[in-house]
Formats: structure tokens, sequence, C-alpha cells
């Protein structure tokens, strides 16, 4: 904690600007009050860095003369230490390149298949025509009234082929391009988008941008990272309607599948779209697990693995992560694309408390901001990622934008994304405040003290270790087997009853969890899988789990169903939140994984919930009394003692006694101040103002 008092650049914050920076071009934005600051200006609001790009136009990679001027600011920011991220894309989403990647390669666009029935009986010659707007067909087949299916001949746009006899369903996958109603059309520069399951058009793009810049920058070196924004497949609708359910596809999905499970899609298509049985739901589980493998493959991966072999850094984040339901149709599975980032990373949309804390699933700009950045800190522990984890402060719903309502608003939103896990922070937050008269300057002396109190939290996040020993599983698998596609707009009805339950679930157990003084990190099956039983702890990456709240975990890998029950035996805490699992993400498994967990308990609150999980755990800290619900604390693990971030989320000055069993003493780190004060013996009291922190440190011998 040498660092604590006067953090360096590395833990300050990176403003972020989309436009080159020169004392003779200042970008005119609602962000900037008064003028934009010059890199300088920048230091004096005690930032570590800048977010940058090529010019934000639609010259954006395509004018040689705005590169070298944006050569020339990294040089001069190398110069005067400020930090460099560079922003991959002109808006967002990511991949496009500006449309230089369509525009090279009109082949790689992103494709979607949609199914198409027709009914009938008896045998006899059966003609079928691909409609407009579709390219090709990809499957055809007759599914029978018992299940089974026969192959339909193909010719062209064409199926023609001798019907079965008895009664039959004529289905035929068609495939067609993504882009009506999705992020490509709605994001504000409306164009066409790559298929981001493909390595080929990651590539291209990759080559228009990463490659680019390499080439470009002079004092590439200084590079920190790159930041990618909102890259997602162009599935979910976002406004209006589409006529027909479209899903995500590509050319190399079907050998993947059948190498990945051991089972033919090619006749299993309609499961995508319709059936509720035990199989109908195992299919699509399976299936959105491969988009999700692929999508984290071929665009993060690929893009991670670059930015690692020439000496930076993947972040940025994906889209609309605080919702599990919106993971399904934008890349499959969030924990799998954050494990592959260098810098896992996620955005926070509003400046207003009451938006973050929100426990109603509903639209977007009321959603609960605090649990993306919950996946992220989840996911960089469970892949050992000991650096970054980034989130972008963009507030949208004030204006000016790029301002919280009020100065202790900003601190209280910061001090729950630090809670939870993040340890880096890219803002368009430059000036302060709606709340408060605006200064002439965004960058007086509110910003710098905030700055300061920032760094200092980023200065013992990165260092210190998460040690909660609590577990939330990641329930993907039963989200992704009620997702039957759509063709409206992500709202209730698109979401289905069972994907909304457990959004709120995952909220209300989160909330209760913190409001209970203590932590978690979302744990998916995959870590669990590759976990190691250790006595009664589960290790995976930089997490040892004690206990494991499964949350309406209705659909279960039955390998991850046998790992669980083998840690339980040996002393690990499970606890079945709501119901055990019924539905195996292998076709057919299904009596298997009732019959391992037909013996286990339900437990029915999540309130029981949290109390089993804390207990399980246990913590020498206690608290005299009840500290109430505004007092959040977790337990860290620092240079061998025991850490505790304690975060007061009331506006009301809070005091708080407690006692540490075998503690010689303890040390209160104030990051307003940066100053620190030391407790002799086992019991002490700390004080933190409305909506601020403090970290303490409990110290084992004298």
């Amino acid at each position: 904690m040498q660092q604590f008092l006067n953090p360096g650049a590395a833990y300050r914050i990176h403003f972020m600007r989309h436009d080159y920076i020169s004392e003779t071009s200042l970008m005119e934005h609602p962000v900037f009050v008064s003028g934009a600051p010059s890199l300088e200006d920048y230091l004096a609001m005690g930032a570590g860095g800048i977010v940058t790009n090529d010019a934000w136009n639609d010259q954006y990679l395509r004018n040689p003369a705005s590169v070298k001027t944006l050569d020339e600011v990294i040089g001069k920011a190398a110069d005067i230490g400020l930090g460099i991220w560079l922003y991959d894309e002109y808006g967002f989403p990511s991949g496009a390149a500006n449309g230089l990647t369509m525009e090279q390669h009109p082949e790689y666009e992103a494709a979607g298949i949609t199914l198409f029935k027709q009914s009938g009986s008896g045998a006899g010659a059966v003609s079928w025509e691909l409609p407009a707007g579709n390219e090709r067909i990809v499957s055809a087949y007759f599914l029978m009234k018992d299940g089974k299916t026969l192959p339909a001949e193909i010719s062209g746009r064409f199926v023609q082929a001798q019907s079965p006899g008895g009664e039959w369903t004529l289905c035929v996958i068609g495939m067609s391009r993504m882009y009506e109603n999705t992020i490509a059309s709605h994001s504000g520069n409306d164009r066409r988008m790559p298929n981001l399951l493909s390595k080929e058009a990651v590539d291209a793009f990759k080559s228009c941008t990463y490659a680019y810049y390499r080439e470009n920058i002079s004092r590439f070196s200084h590079v920190t990272a790159f930041f990618t924004d909102e890259p997602t497949l162009c599935e979910a609708v976002l406004t209006g309607s589409i006529p027909r359910v479209k899903i995500s596809w590509c050319d190399e999905l079907e050998e993947r599948f059948m190498a990945r499970y051991g089972y033919d899609i090619h006749a299993r298509y309609h499961c995508l779209f319709e059936g509720d049985s035990a199989d109908d739901m195992a299919v699509r589980s399976n299936y959105r697990q491969l988009i999700g493998e692929l999508f984290s493959e071929n665009y993060v991966g690929n893009l991670a693995g670059w930015c690692e072999k020439n000496g930076t850094l993947f972040s940025g984040h994906f889209n609309m992560e605080e919702n599990i339901h919106s993971h399904v149709a934008n890349y499959g599975n969030l924990m799998k694309a954050l494990k592959r980032q260098g810098a896992p990373g996620v955005d926070c949309l509003t400046g207003i408390l009451e938006n973050y804390l929100n426990e109603n699933c509903g639209n977007w700009t009321v959603a609960n901001w605090f649990m993306g950045p919950k996946y992220v800190g989840s996911a960089a522990r469970l892949a050992e990622k000991n650096g970054l984890t980034m989130v972008e402060f963009c507030p949208v719903d004030l204006q000016p934008a790029g301002t919280f309502r009020t100065v202790d608003e900003g601190y209280a939103i910061t001090n729950l994304i630090f809670f939870s896990g993040i340890n880096h922070i890219n803002s368009y937050v430059q000036s302060w405040s709606l709340g408060d008269p605006i200064p002439d300057k965004p960058y007086g002396s509110e910003m710098r003290a905030y700055s300061d109190y920032a760094a200092r939290l980023a200065v013992f996040a990165r260092q210190a270790a998460h040690d909660s020993g609590i577990g939330l599983y990641y329930p993907i698998e039963t989200v992704q087997a009620y997702f039957k596609g759509m063709n409206e707009a992500l709202d209730d009805v698109t979401r289905g009853k069972k994907a909304t339950a457990i959004q709120q679930t995952l909220m209300r157990l989160t909330k209760s969890l913190w409001q209970a003084q203590t932590d978690y990190t979302f744990i998916d099956a995959e870590s669990i899988d590759a976990g190691e039983i250790k006595g009664d702890t589960l290790c995976m990456g930089n997490v040892s789990l004690r206990s494991l709240i499964l949350p309406m975990a209705e659909v279960l890998p039955v390998e991850t169903a046998k790992k669980l029950l083998a840690w339980q035996q040996a002393g690990g805490c499970l606890i079945w939140l709501g119901e055990t699992p019924s539905v195996a993400t292998t076709p057919g498994g299904h009596e298997d994984l009732r019959a391992l967990v037909c013996s286990q308990t339900v437990t029915e609150t999540v309130a029981e919930a949290v109390a089993s999980a804390k207990s399980a755990v246990g913590d020498s800290l206690r608290f005299e009394g009840t500290p109430g619900e505004a007092l959040y604390c977790c337990r860290y693990q620092l240079d061998g003692d025991y850490w505790y971030f304690l975060v007061n989320m009331s506006a009301d000055r809070q005091e708080a006694r407690f006692t540490v069993d075998g503690a010689a003493g303890c040390t209160v780190y104030d990051p307003v101040t940066g100053e620190h004060t030391r407790q002799e013996g086992p019991n002490g009291t700390i004080v933190l103002r409305g909506y601020r922190s403090a970290f303490l440190q409990i110290h084992s011998e004298i």
C-alpha cells in the first residue's frame, strides 16, 4: 500500500476523448462544459491517461493526415506521463471498422437462420421455394409426428422431395443476413456488420484497425490497451420487430457442433425455434453454448491474442452485460467472453444512484447496473487475470452528458463499481456536477479530489485478493434452454417468465449478500468442471469456494452436477435455491441428472440461502449489533493480512463497532485523504461519512 497516499498514473482514471487532442483542434462535445481540456489539463484533473482514437468522423481510419496527428498526440502524452488506450471503432458496435470490413469483404456479413414450416400428410411430391431475402437453404427435412426426421432433397432455392406417408411437417432452415432493427442499425452509425463468429471476418476487422494502428503509431509501445465497444451478434432485436425469428449462425457451426456434442444439429434445427421437451431445451442450450465458444474464440480470443503478441491488452466491453437474458442473444455466454479478455470490462450508463441499484428488470434505462461489474470481477478471478478490470463510466441519462447528479452519488457509484471487482476507470465524467454549480472549468478541485479517491481505491483493488468464499452460480444454461430467439424488441414478453425470474433472483441475492456484510463470486460450469477439490474447498483460478448458491438452475450439465456433489461430500456447502436441476445439457441425460440430485434439499427463500452461505464460510470479524443494510463489507487478503473493504451506501454518517477474534489491532485507511490510523486490540470502531468508504487492515501480530 506504499502508493496509497500518492497513487501513480497506472492507477488513475483515464478520460475518454473520441478525437485526437491537439492545441489547435479541440473537440466540441456536451461532455465539456467550458472548452475541451488539453493534455496538461488532464494531468491537473488527476488523470493517468486518456482513451482516444483516430478522427471521430466518417473519415475514421481513412485519412492518413489525421492518423499522423494522433501519432503526435500519443508522443506528447508519453512525454508528459499520460497513458494511452486506443478505441477500436467509429462508434459501436465494434467490428465494422467504419464500414471498411464489409467494403473489403462483403462475404463476411453477419448471418442468421430462420425456420420455415409446411405441414401435410401422405406420400407424394413436395415442392417448396425459399422466400426472397434469404440466400440459401441450410437444411431441409421432414419432421414426423413421433419426432423422427427424414431428409428432404434440396435443389438450389427449392426443396423438391417425396414426402413420407402419415402426418409430417417439412422443416426448412433458410440463411439470411442479420441487420434490420438490431444494434447494427440502431447504434447511430447504421452500417452492415461482419459475422463475429467467423475468424476470417474478425481477421479482416483486425487488419483494418489493430494492425493499422500498430503500423502508423511510432510510439505504439506506449499504448496500454485497446478498447472494443459493444461487439455483439446481430440477433437481438432492439426496436420494433422483424418478420421472422433469426438465430445467429456461421458456416463452421455444424461441424463444430458434431465435434463438441457428438450428435448432428442438421436435423434438429427446429428445436432452436420451438418445443418444450427436455431434449428440445438441451439442444438449445448446446447450440447457445457453442455460439458462446465461437464468439469468445474468434472475436475475443483472436483480438486478445493479437494484443498480447504486440505488448498491449485487449479490453472494452460487450452489450447489455447487466441482464443475463441478454447474454444469450448477444454473445451466447458472457463469462466465456470475459475470461478471454486481457482486461475484462463493462460499462455503466447512469449517473443516478437509484437507477444503479434498481431491482426492476424492465427497461435498460432503469436496470440494475451493479450486475455487470460483478460478472467482470468474477471472470477475472476465475481466469486468474491479475491486472486490469475496467469500467467505462458514461452517464447518458443526465444533461449535459458525462455528469453525475451530485458529487456524493458519483462517489457512491464508484464505491460499488470497485466493490464489485473493478479496478480501473475509463470515464466520460469530466465535470461536476448537476447538483452543484458547474465550475468555469470542468477540471477543478472537486474533480481532482474525486480522481485521487478513485485512484486510491484502484491501488487496493489492484493488489488485494478477494476472499469471500461464497459463490453464486451463473445459470446461463437454463436461460439458454428457454430462449427461442426473438422477432420483437427485447422486453419482458420476449425474455420469458423464467429468464425474468432468474434475473430478479440474481439481483436480490446480490443485494442481500451485500446487506449482510459479505460478497460473492459468480461461478460458471466451465470453471467448476476444471476446479480442484481440496478438502471442503473448491479451487478455481484465484477463487477458493466454501459455499455455492445455485439459483433456479433447472438446466445443468451432468458432469458439473457430479463435481458439485463430490465437493459436497468432501464438506462443501451446496444451496439449491428454488429447485434442483431436472434437465441435462445432453439430450437423453435427464434421468441420470435427476437421479444424482434426487436427495438434495431445496432452499425456498433468498434470505435462507444467504444465511446458509454466510454461516458455512464464517468470519472472525463481528460487528456489534446490526450494522445496517447501508454498510457493505467484503474480505480480502494482502501481504499476509486480512483486509476489509467497507462502503457506506447511505447519505448518513455510519459508526460501526467491531471485534476481530485474535487480532492484535487494526489500521484504517481513508481513501478520501490517503491517511491511515492504527487501533490496538481486538476491538475497534470505524466511522464512515455518507457515500464514502474505508479499508480495514487486521493485524494478527503486534
